[in-house]
């Protein structure tokens, strides 16, 4: 056994802080610091529950809108429809309460921009606080007294909603205290009845923040173990590059993107030379060192959010380039091959280099071109034959002409 020709330092697949965010048209690959972690972890957690809570969002939206009408509707028999300040409480509702959720309804189907739907939420609520304020004020103003039922059942409410997190319950929370309170410093009520809504309301908060502070670390927990799935599920387990199960499920997806946003993509295989020499010399440990090596060299050439690494099989990896056009990427192949000899990696047994080189086969599909994955592959391991019958280490790359017998449309 040789000394060893290489130390690597890396993460296993399950632990690489890897993060994706939707981008326009492509995913967006970040990878981030240890830490950075924890927070690109609780941006993606809010992410994840705005998107998510959009539809319940609007459910609540519209229901806000209608209680805010029956609420109208019950002002009126309470006072009866010719009371000279029914239209008052009428304005109250609709101007103080309604206003923001329309907004924030309108706000739920713009998919432009990361909008907070939960501020926008909580906004929404503190608004209601406010206008339920004004209305036991106005009811005081005409000599009928409101129990505290009412600021209770808003608060009761806030807490059971899905989109907002703990803190921004407790916000609106005690703002519905501080308007109640108000209310009753400015009907006189006395302390007696400060006393009483301190004890019901703070209850409320009280144990309403607690279930939900609960909920959210279930939820963040649940979340941050659905990602780790996700990446092992996609992510080979040595390497870290992106696993054949991933190039399956995305590669038909980018190529009709790339297409329509007249972008040119390149394939090009990646197999090491000679790697089976290497395993049988240094052993196999070394031999994964290696691989992981390579991977994250060639990880390091994804610049584009569209470009892909995946470990095909073996010593075999598959690169997706995307570029402006095709002269953008008629040179990228012969970098792979640079790169990697770079590393400098030794390799004792090869007959083609004295350290780890690789063989390249690429095809390059014009913007605007249909070409399948079974064609494009096709071209591309015969470019990759090429290389290696014309003594390895080195790079064919060719523009996508189709492949006899492979329909372009295949994938």
């Amino acid at each position: 056994m040789s000394e060893k020709p290489c130390e690597v330092a890396y993460l296993a697949a399950g632990q690489r802080p890897v993060y994706w965010a939707p981008a326009k048209g492509f995913q967006v690959h970040e990878q981030v610091t240890p830490q950075a972690e924890p927070t690109f972890e609780r941006q993606a957690f809010i992410r994840e529950i705005n998107r998510s809570q959009r539809q319940m969002t609007r459910i609540i939206c519209v229901a806000v809108v209608l209680v805010m009408g029956v609420f109208a509707a019950w002002d009126a028999r309470m006072l009866g429809v010719d009371h000279p300040r029914l239209a008052e409480f009428i304005v109250t509702r609709f101007v103080l309460g309604v206003p923001v959720a329309i907004l924030t309804l309108a706000a739920s189907f713009d998919r432009r921009h990361h909008l907070r739907m939960d501020w926008l939420m909580a906004a929404t609520f503190a608004a209601l606080c406010i206008c339920v304020a004004r209305i036991y004020l106005l009811f005081d103003e005409v000599g009928m007294q409101l129990a505290i039922e009412g600021m209770l059942l808003l608060l009761v409410a806030v807490y059971y909603v899905p989109g907002l997190f703990w803190f921004q319950k407790l916000l609106v929370g005690l703002l519905g205290m501080v308007a109640y309170f108000a209310f009753l410093w400015l009907s006189d009520r006395g302390l007696g009845a400060m006393v009483h809504a301190a004890v019901f309301l703070g209850m409320v908060n009280l144990f309403g923040t607690i279930h939900s502070a609960a909920t959210d670390r279930q939820r963040r927990e649940n979340f941050r173990n659905h990602r780790m799935l996700e990446r092992l599920a996609r992510t080979d387990q040595l390497t870290g590059a992106d696993n054949r199960y991933r190039f399956d499920e995305e590669f038909g997806a980018l190529l009709r993107k790339a297409r329509v946003q007249e972008l040119a993509v390149g394939l090009a295989i990646v197999d090491i030379d000679h790697f089976k020499l290497y395993n049988d010399h240094y052993g196999h440990i070394e031999g994964d060192a290696c691989l992981t090596a390579v991977a994250q060299a060639l990880l390091a050439m994804c610049e584009h959010p569209g470009d892909r690494c995946i470990r095909f099989g073996g010593e075999e990896f598959i690169m997706v380039k995307v570029g402006a056009s095709v002269a953008a990427l008629e040179h990228w192949p012969k970098a792979i091959v640079a790169g990697i000899q770079a590393l400098g990696l030794p390799h004792a047994t090869s007959a083609t280099s004295e350290h780890i080189s690789v063989s390249v086969g690429a095809v390059i599909l014009a913007p605007g071109d249909s070409a399948g994955r079974a064609a494009l592959m096709a071209q591309a391991d015969a470019l990759l034959y090429d290389a290696k019958k014309g003594g390895r280490n080195q790079a064919r790359v060719a523009h996508y002409q189709g492949v006899p017998g492979v329909g372009p449309g295949r994938q």
